[in-house]
């Protein structure tokens, strides 16, 4: 019998939306077919976001090599390069063939003998035991877990399609928690701990154009010390690492798709069409150097120190655009993604075409994964040229957005302690529900203030003022049946007026 195989290159297994469908139309295909297809594509519909974050990472390594970005040393040429490839609308299918064809195969099959595409073939006998298939897909309930969370136990393990089982592969190497894990022995040595995935918790920022093509040109990223001879993606290396060895220097293709903290082996069925257990382990015992990832925004503390900005599910992008979008950065506590700097050279025509797309994970820092999102902007990078004034419009409404989300939960909370005289800590019951209304209609209010062709003609910050008092209003009605309450929501209430700007006041 032949062994069990699935390639990457050729079998059908990426969701995609077509910028002209048409009946019948393949709605998945293999990644050879994405890049001789990408002036076709107008979305990709994976059912994860983590995995999508991993994916797009894995797909600007290859971008980077079928379209020469690679070859460039200079950054002037380089930069030239991708200007020009800006004007173009699709790969050449020569260096598609190049990069993607027959000869490259093997190392995209996921259960080649030596070369499992991004898994540790020695798991199976360096791991006790698997990690059980439950424990890998990405929701289930594993071990002693609550039954709630699916309905799967480990005495009756579900297998997987293998083509679902890929985004729950890169979900593990882009995301997957620090703490124990399933033990591994490596020279006589037991270890059974791992260290967080590289984007655990983050926010993955993207430029994203109307064709795939495009969105994969305007997200390359130069690196001056990137040496495609050297930073190979994980695919690529010409020998398993050395698991207890000193981890390499991170470049270019290596930052994207080079430095997983977790070692994965999938145990496929027969043919591979399935997937029936995992192990999942730890890949490096020593640690990686710090690095930047270019699609990440960054905090930074008040020692100065970096670190990427944490996912909130409760938090919407269009509250960090100035932090991405803002020219002056001179005080700066937050550092956008060096994915936007690169795209402040294309010209405001192209720029007009491009919107960001946010992949996020709320997750703390080891096993509690909370929500996982997608997020999409209008087209809004034209803010990035020099068309100063919708720029200082963007952080003037976000300003005014937040500053007043921030007071309609102060004057709620003091409201709720004057009216009722409950316990400060306890949270008042109608916080939530007019906390989630207020940011759900003052997005609405960011983008029509930020969308118009022209200022608008009352002071900014005026329209999220009206719209704290509107929700404070309602969640405070029902309290508003006696004096004593009605002058208690009252004296918070005029605290919402703070920054009110009179007609001609505003810039």
């Amino acid at each position: 019998m032949s062994p069990p195989t699935f390639n990457l290159l050729t079998e059908p297994f990426i969701p995609v939306t077509w910028t002209d469908p048409t009946p019948g139309a393949a709605s998945t295909i293999g990644i050879r077919e994405l890049f001789l297809r990408a002036q076709d594509i107008a979305d990709l519909a994976v059912p994860s976001p983590p995995a999508a974050s991993g994916l797009m990472r894995i797909l600007y390594v290859l971008a980077a090599e079928i379209s020469g970005l690679n070859d460039q040393e200079a950054h002037d040429d380089w930069n030239r390069e991708r200007l020009r490839l800006a004007k173009q609308t699709s790969f050449d299918p020569q260096a598609v063939d190049r990069v993607l064809g027959t000869a490259a195969e093997s190392r995209w099959d996921l259960f080649d003998e030596r070369f499992p595409w991004l898994q540790d073939p020695r798991l199976a006998t360096e791991c006790p035991k698997t990690t059980g298939i439950n424990k890998f897909v990405w929701g289930r309930v594993a071990g002693n877990n609550q039954v709630f969370v699916s309905h799967d136990t480990d005495a009756v393990p579900r297998p997987i399609p293998t083509s679902e089982a890929i985004w729950h592969l890169l979900a593990w190497l882009y995301y997957g928690p620090s703490g124990r894990c399933s033990a591994r022995v490596v020279d006589g040595k037991s270890e059974a701990n791992v260290t967080a995935g590289q984007l655990r918790r983050s926010l993955s920022i993207h430029p994203w154009a109307p064709t795939l093509y495009q969105t994969l040109i305007a997200g390359q990223v130069y690196d001056e010390y990137f040496d495609p001879d050297e930073d190979l993606p994980a695919w690529d290396e010409p020998q398993l690492h050395n698991p207890l060895g000193v981890p390499p220097e991170l470049h270019g293709s290596r930052i994207l798709a080079g430095q997983f903290r977790h070692a994965v082996q999938l145990v496929p069925n027969e043919d591979g069409s399935m997937v029936t257990d995992a192990y999942v382990t730890w890949s490096l015992r020593k640690p990686f150097e710090p690095t930047t990832d270019p699609y990440l925004m960054y905090a930074v503390n008040a020692k100065g120190e970096q670190f990427p900005r944490y996912a909130d599910a409760d938090r919407a992008i269009w509250r960090d655009l100035d932090a991405l979008l803002r020219h002056d950065r001179a005080e700066r506590k937050l550092i956008r993604p060096k994915v936007l700097n690169a795209a402040t050279a294309f010209g405001v025509d192209y720029l007009k075409t491009l919107r960001i797309r946010v992949f996020a994970f709320d997750q703390d820092g080891q096993t509690r994964d909370r929500q996982y999102f997608t997020a999409d902007t209008p087209p809004i990078l034209d803010a990035l040229a020099e068309d100063i004034e919708r720029a200082h419009r963007i952080q003037a409404a976000v300003t005014a957005g937040n500053t007043s989300g921030h007071a309609l939960t102060t004057t709620l909370s003091v409201a709720w302690r004057e009216t009722t005289k409950a316990d400060p800590k306890k949270t008042p019951p109608w916080l939530e529900k007019a906390a989630a209304r207020y940011w759900s209609e003052a997005e609405q209010e960011f983008w029509s203030i930020v969308g118009a062709d022209d200022p608008p003609g009352d002071p900014i910050p005026n329209a999220f003022i009206l719209l704290a008092a509107r929700v404070f209003d309602d969640a405070t009605n029902e309290y508003a049946f006696n004096p004593r309450f009605v002058r208690a929501l009252e004296e918070q209430r005029r605290w919402l007026f703070t920054g009110w700007q009179k007609l001609g006041d505003h810039t």
